[in-house]
């Protein structure tokens, strides 16, 4: 492989070596940017909006959780400050 290489490069001139190498050079950190790095930079990205989306959830449910706590509960009488203080006319209720 390498030997088919130093075939293909003899065959070049000073300049188009140098011209190749520059490509190989300069194609492999675009090659490792666009292949790895932005793939990570995007999962990442991702990760924080479902982290912040996951918060959001829980945050909601610990407010209903409260207010389900202070609703009362099924076959319980209603406390006394909420009972009426009212009657209907014509009633005994004391």
């Amino acid at each position: 492989m390498i030997a088919a290489l130093a075939r293909v490069l003899a065959l070049r001139s000073p300049r188009e070596r140098v011209l190749l190498a520059l490509l190989a050079l300069g194609a492999l950190p675009v090659a490792f940017v666009a292949l790895v790095a932005l793939p990570l930079i995007d999962a990442r990205a991702a990760a924080r909006a479902d982290l912040t989306a996951a918060q959001a959830v829980r945050d909601w449910y610990a407010a209903r959780q409260g207010e389900i706590a202070a609703l009362p509960r099924p076959g319980a009488p209603p406390p006394q400050s909420a009972r009426p203080r009212w009657a209907l006319a014509g009633s005994s209720c004391a």
